[in-house]
């Protein structure tokens, strides 16, 4: 579930900005609706995350605070509040708000 990019990306904007409309995780990631909303869905399935309707709209957050711990411990701050990691096939950097 971890393993892929975009699902890391995900949990990374909702640690860093909180609850997020699905448009702005689309604009964060780069990619077309229907596959954030999948990625969105699998995470929901695994209890990762979150959401809460309004109207039309879905606002999505992280649901355990264990996950967003997770991250912060794994993107440490090094003075410089920003922090990357290196894996096989990308990079994910993490920059404090």
């Amino acid at each position: 579930m971890l393993a892929d990019e975009s699902r890391l990306k995900i949990l990374l904007a909702l640690s860093r900005d909180g609850e997020l409309h699905v448009s702005a995780l689309c604009e964060l990631l780069g990619d077309q609706q229907p596959a954030v909303s999948h990625h969105l869905t699998l995470l929901r399935m695994t209890g990762l995350v979150g959401y809460r309707r309004s109207g039309k709209h879905n606002f999505y957050r992280l649901e355990s605070g264990l996950i967003r711990d997770l991250l912060e411990q794994f993107f440490a701050d090094t003075g410089t509040g920003h922090k990357a990691l290196q894996f096989e096939d990308f990079s994910l950097a993490y920059k404090r708000k």
